[in-house]
């Protein structure tokens, strides 16, 4: 049995349509319907059929991956999933966007293990976790699987500290990490559909709504399903993260397209590979964002600041949070003065 049929045996997913099977190295059925509609061109009758078939499978596909527990299942179930999901997202029409920004902020909860004379030293202890870490505990995160490692950051320092929600009595530092080009546009993805207040989710909608205009009516039903399915997966709330997947699975279909975003696969070939994903923070209701960085672009950036804290008290739980306020109380420890590639100098060296 094939790990496609075992996926199809054990989630009681569709069978894959043959619009969705290669007929080549690169091209499915589909994938050649929906760039001729994307192009504006008319279909004949047998392209027709083809987004008919794919529309009526991703009706019947998306509701069963959402009945997934995926709490519960094992990374050897993953892996079978994610064989079949290679064939469900084999084509992401996607919307991108240039975005220019100076700073971003990222907050580490320190461990004992990574202090030199009881200090953090070395800056990349700050920035996104080895691979090889990735792998040897097989995490998934929002927009990266186990075998991939992203920058996580937010653009506000509270936001960051809402997302990582480090306890009471933990020590932890929030880093500040500067564009060296803050000229250059970066090509972010943005979520397209989704139902979320969040200005810039809101202006992705409105810029989607436009790509859609004057389209076929099967493309806009086929996108319709497929960007309401990947924006619930960005968007959605964790309910119960004490028992949640101890590999974190309840995100592999958004770390799965996160994977197809920033390498997209061969047909994809006329589209710009993104820099970041740009997110709604779902522990700030919405309401700002994060970002999720490539390491080949964090690499360009430098670490300005480094300030550690103790954390007091903290406010996750309340209701409305203005920008300017934290979600904790901090008690300053100490911060830097100097930075280099391999050393942060602190303040009370």
């Amino acid at each position: 049995m094939t790990d496609i049929e075992t996926a199809i045996q054990e989630f009681g997913l569709p069978e894959i349509p043959p619009c969705k099977k290669y007929i080549n190295e690169l091209f499915t059925p589909e994938i050649l319907a929906i760039t001729k509609c994307k192009d504006g061109h008319a279909l004949n009758a047998s392209e027709i059929s083809v987004l008919k078939e794919a529309i009526e499978y991703y009706k019947q596909l998306f509701p069963i991956l959402k009945q997934i527990n995926l709490t519960t299942i094992d990374l050897q179930r993953a892996q079978v999933l994610m064989k079949y999901l290679h064939h469900v997202f084999n084509i992401l029409l996607i919307q991108q966007k240039d975005h220019q920004f100076h700073f971003l902020y990222r907050v580490t909860i320190v461990k004992d293990e990574d202090r030199k004379a009881g200090k953090i030293r070395e800056p990349d202890k700050l920035s996104y976790p080895p691979l090889i870490i990735i792998q040897d505990k097989q995490f998934f995160n929002r927009c990266s699987t186990s075998n991939s490692t992203l920058f996580y950051a937010s653009f506000y320092k509270n936001v960051a500290l809402m997302e990582m929600k480090p306890e009471k009595g933990k020590k932890i530092i929030i880093s500040k990490w500067q564009n060296p080009f803050p000229e250059k546009k970066y090509t972010f993805f943005e979520i397209p559909n989704a139902d979320v207040n969040n200005l810039k989710v809101i202006e992705a909608k409105e810029s989607y709504k436009k790509h859609l205009e004057g389209k076929d009516p099967l493309y806009q039903e086929l996108l319709n399903l497929t960007t309401a399915f990947i924006a619930s997966e960005f968007t959605k709330e964790i309910s119960n993260k004490k028992e949640r997947n101890p590999n974190r699975l309840e995100y592999i279909f958004s770390a799965f397209i996160s994977d197809r975003l920033l390498k997209p696969p061969p047909q994809n070939n006329e589209i710009t590979p993104n820099d970041l994903i740009l997110y709604p923070s779902v522990e700030w209701k919405h309401k700002q964002e994060n970002v999720a960085v490539d390491t080949k672009v964090h690499k360009l950036f430098k670490l300005v600041r480094a300030v550690e804290y103790e954390v007091v008290d903290t406010y996750y739980d309340k209701n409305e949070l203005d920008l300017k306020e934290m979600p904790a109380d901090l008690k300053e420890i100490r911060k830097s003065w100097g930075i280099t590639d391999n050393d942060i100098i602190w303040d009370d060296d």
